[in-house]
């Protein structure tokens, strides 16, 4: 049996430890894992991950949150 994770008390410490797991596996992928054959997808890859949060700090949600 597989236990569905159990809701993060704590949201933006939830973000924060799943940053770090990405920017982990990034940061491996990039010294290690980059060849010729999935530069390109790698890097497209990254690319849209970084437009995406640069959408998400733009949203009028995180903009009304800050303002409090």
């Amino acid at each position: 049996m597989i236990k569905s994770p159990r809701p993060a008390s704590d949201r933006i410490l939830a973000l924060e430890r799943a940053w770090d797991r990405y920017r982990d596996r990034v940061e491996a992928l990039v010294k290690e894992g980059i060849t010729e054959e999935n530069r390109t997808r790698a890097a497209s890859s990254i690319g849209k991950h970084a437009q995406l949060i640069e959408k998400l700090g733009g949203s009028s949600t995180l903009k009304r949150a800050s303002a409090k």
